[in-house]
């Protein structure tokens, strides 16, 4: 609930507050396991990307649910950490494969290039609708 508060800014003021909310949501994610610049700057652009769903719906509750879609495929189906906190081991593996800057390593996919370009696509979609 706390990481989607400051949306309620950018719902009023549209998209210069974005910029602000987005780095507030970044450095609440600064306080998780093995955070280091890069995770903190993806999870920024994913402050990014769920301000634009917010702007493209005009909904608090698509962004709310957007990030809560993305926490439970990555830790509830995947079993991958989200945001640096491992999911418990069930009896399957997901493995992960290449470099953790492209992959996101420990932090789990959205610390990685991968995650961060798929949200800039979409981040670009969302505002030239």
């Amino acid at each position: 609930m706390a990481t989607s508060l400051p949306y309620c800014g950018v719902r009023r003021a549209g998209g210069s507050r974005s910029f602000v909310t987005s780095a507030v949501f970044g450095l609440l994610h600064a306080w998780n396991p093995g955070a280091d610049a890069e995770s903190i700057l993806a999870v920024t652009v994913a402050g990014f990307f769920l301000g634009a769903i917010l702007l493209a719906t005009r909904s608090l509750y698509a962004a709310g649910a957007a990030h809560f879609a993305w926490n439970w495929v990555m830790s509830g189906a995947l079993h991958i950490a989200v945001s640096g906190v491992p999911s418990a081991d069930p009896n399957y593996r997901v493995v992960e494969t290449g470099p953790d800057w492209l992959t996101g390593g420990g932090w789990g996919p959205e610390g990685g290039l991968a995650a961060v370009a798929v949200m800039f696509i979409a981040i670009f979609y969302l505002y030239g609708r």
